[in-house]
């Protein structure tokens, strides 16, 4: 779905709460969840990853995100 929501030569930013578990519990009541490095990158097929970062933020514990931009070349 998002592939064709980036037109072409276009930049998609994802910028969401990241988890560093491998098979992280999923509780659909307390959506959105963390997502993984697998999730994030998993934008397939007409774009590609161009940068896939994991930051963590200033608060107090640290909540971790993820900064991923994807581009599209056809």
């Amino acid at each position: 779905m998002l592939p064709r929501l980036v037109a072409p030569g276009g930049t998609l930013l994802i910028i969401a709460h990241a988890t560093q578990e491998p098979a992280p519990g999923r509780d659909p009541s307390r959506f959105p969840w963390p997502g993984t490095r697998a999730e994030i990158g998993s934008a397939a097929g007409i774009l590609h990853p161009a940068r896939i970062e994991l930051l963590r933020d200033d608060d107090t514990p640290p909540a971790l995100r993820w900064r991923a931009e994807f581009t599209r070349t056809a």
